[in-house]
């Protein structure tokens, strides 16, 4: 069976030498996208601010406190940073290998993988958009109580305007939830699973037989 090319509009699908490889972008959730790089131009500029009082002659308590300010929002920074890059660049890359199933989020090649056990790893599947058949959004007269009622179907498509596709893939670990793909709409998520499945019988049942 051939596996190599791509899956679907956010995924790739590889045959890499630790297994079967599929890669997914993070969520490009553009509001938040847009609103921590407005935050991280004023936060550069409260850096600069800061440093320049620091080197300037200032009175030591004064400079005490903005050396704890700085800490502190420099932390701030750089974890509203990460964020950015990672919706911007990031992946996740998972692998099927014999033994078990990792999952690294990872932005330029770097960051954490996280490794499943494959005898300990239940219910795989591909969730579904909750069943938002009606949801109260603005006041109207086209419905009655004067709402206006969204379909699932709509709701769906906000999601994947915001760059979040749907739930993503769903399994169960050691009576953990483990949740990926959240970038992938519900489609697109089942063929995911539908390659993991190809290539591993995964237990449907919260203990094995």
């Amino acid at each position: 069976m051939e596996y190599a090319g791509t899956l679907a509009a956010r995924a790739a699908v590889n045959d890499s030498p630790e297994g079967l490889e599929i890669v997914i972008p993070a969520p490009r959730i553009w509001p938040m996208i847009v609103f921590l790089g407005l935050w991280l131009a004023g936060w550069a500029t409260g850096e600069a601010f800061a440093l320049r009082q620091i080197l300037s002659p200032t009175p030591l308590p004064a400079k005490a406190f903005l050396a704890v300010w700085l800490a502190f929002w420099t932390l701030g920074g750089t974890a509203a940073l990460s964020i950015c890059v990672w919706m911007l660049v990031g992946h996740e890359r998972v692998r099927l290998r014999p033994d078990a199933l990792t999952i690294q989020r990872e932005a330029f090649g770097l960051g954490p993988t996280r490794v499943y056990e494959l005898d300990r790893i239940r219910n795989l599947v591909a969730q579904a958009l909750p069943p938002l058949t009606e949801v109260a959004v603005a006041r109207s007269a086209q419905a009655p109580g004067g709402k206006l009622a969204v379909s699932a179907e709509k709701a769906g498509a906000v999601l994947r305007l915001i760059g979040i596709g749907g739930p993503g893939v769903f399994f169960n670990y050691g009576g953990k939830p483990v949740r990926f793909g959240v970038a992938l709409d519900p489609m697109e998520a089942r063929m995911v699973v539908t390659q993991l499945q190809a290539r591993h019988s995964f237990t449907s049942r919260e203990t094995a037989a």
